[in-house]
């Protein structure tokens, strides 16, 4: 099929689009600005601008052929509530939703049978412990009222189009917004319970959320209104004692009200909120939950320390897997992809050609500063992954998977590295401000480097 996914570059897009390339699928996206889609989105996709989504309807172009829709669009809610704010939350939802309703029901280029729109487990509002299933009445405040409108906007759609609608609760993932919030007191071993922590957390791993929209997608017994959250809900005392035992201590003291309001401001309403809700009707139809316990989950976020930064992305090449593997299995070839600002050269290698324990020595600038860096492979599988880990260098741990994927005629090139700089604590913050910056910069060129290699 040619799916037409919107948001398609956000955290859930990403990776929604990666497995509908996978399934054989076919993916158009909306996007505000088409030239950086590239960069942003580095998939067979074909782009199409949507620029005024809250005023125009989307281009005509976009529609060709497609198949179904899967509408993830929808600005932040996690940055300070100003009107400002609060009215680009409700535009981004509820208008590019009607806008969205009224090309398909107009335009005439597409055979759309299926649309997939989301929506939030806010539309219950903050309810103590009362358990939420689709069936529901929607609640008060601010983001319940901005689904109520959301999910209303999709009632002028043409009733041969089968609808679905996905209310997502707090996803969890190593890259999730959710997971780098509370990391920062997490890591420094001063995360507590909020105001006293009795508020129930709808949440959903990132891994389930995106087979929810596929199985939606590919399944026609899928219809109506589904909460898009794990079997297992806790409170956030529940929660936090979780992620405190996975870091190694116990919870610190609960973080009164009134401080999450003097910082949050009203966005401190959707930290308190009480939602309980369960995926009545996933279970119902015996969805299969890869995480539906808390632990698991955030098992797997920190699968190896909570003291650790993680940095990943991705690249589609039209070249097949061989050719890929070849230029990696060089050495030397990661100077022709590393910015020339870190003047990075490979000085030796302990065997002729690379295999598992290679030891491969470096040398680099950071910031004018010479350093030496010595990296090991510690399994090497080519055409399909190996991973580098550092034994000595500039970084308390630095540990680099590089894994290739055949995808739609060409290959997925992944990295994933997980890495802690020195200083301890301090370190840690540094890492949230200035390392971060840095590894991003230097994937970023590395991948425009392989681009136009």
């Amino acid at each position: 099929m040619r799916i037409l996914v919107t948001g398609a570059t956000g955290l859930v897009g990403k990776k929604l689009c990666i497995q509908l390339l996978k399934n054989g699928h076919q993916v158009n996206v909306l996007t505000r600005n088409v030239s950086s889609v590239k960069k942003r989105l580095p998939l067979p996709v074909t782009a199409f601008k949507w620029e005024k989504t809250d005023t125009v309807k989307p281009p005509v172009e976009a529609f060709e052929g497609v198949d179904a829709v899967i509408h993830l669009m929808g600005e932040t809610i996690a940055s300070k509530w100003t009107d400002q704010t609060k009215a680009r939350i409700y535009k981004s939802r509820v208008d590019s939703t009607k806008l969205m309703t009224k090309a398909i029901n107009s335009y005439s280029n597409h055979n759309i049978k299926t649309f997939i729109s989301t929506s939030a487990v806010g539309f219950y509002g903050s309810r103590g412990n009362e358990i939420l299933s689709e069936n529901s009445s929607s609640g008060r405040g601010f983001l319940a009222d901005v689904c109520i409108d959301w999910e209303e906007a999709l009632e002028e759609l043409k009733s041969s189009v089968r609808l679905c609608v996905v209310r997502v609760g707090v996803v969890i993932d190593k890259a999730a917004h959710f997971m780098s919030e509370i990391g920062t007191p997490l890591k420094n071993k001063v995360l507590g319970p909020l105001a006293g922590g009795s508020n129930y957390v709808s949440w959903i791993h990132l891994e389930d959320l995106v087979n929810i929209y596929v199985t939606a997608l590919e399944n026609k017994n899928y219809k109506g209104t589904y909460n898009g959250t794990a079997p297992d809900t806790l409170t956030n005392k529940e929660m936090t004692k979780v992620l405190c035992e996975k870091g190694g201590y116990k919870p610190r003291p609960s973080v009164p009200k009134i401080v999450l309001r003097l910082i949050l401001g009203e966005m401190s309403t959707m930290a308190l909120a009480s939602i309980n809700a369960r995926p009545k009707r996933l279970l119902e139809e015996n969805f299969s939950f890869k995480y539906s316990n808390f632990s698991d989950a955030i098992d797997e976020v920190y699968s190896r320390s909570v003291y650790e930064e993680y940095f990943e992305t991705f690249l589609w090449l039209d070249k097949p897997i061989e050719e890929m593997a070849t230029f990696f299995s060089d050495p030397y070839n990661l100077e022709k992809i590393t910015p020339p600002w870190l003047n990075f050269k490979v000085t030796k290698m302990s065997t002729p050609e690379i295999k598992e324990n290679t030891l491969i020595d470096y040398k680099l600038k950071l910031k004018g500063i010479p350093l030496s860096w010595q990296t090991r492979i510690l399994d090497w599988n080519l055409p399909h992954y190996f991973t580098d880990n550092q034994d000595k260098g500039p970084y308390d741990v630095w540990h680099h998977r590089h894994t290739f994927t055949p995808l739609a005629g060409g290959t997925l090139m992944t990295d994933q590295v997980h890495y802690k700089v020195p200083v301890g604590q301090l370190g840690a913050l540094a890492a949230n401000w200035y390392v971060k910056s840095d590894v991003s910069k230097i994937f970023s060129y590395r991948t425009e480097a392989i681009q136009k290699l």
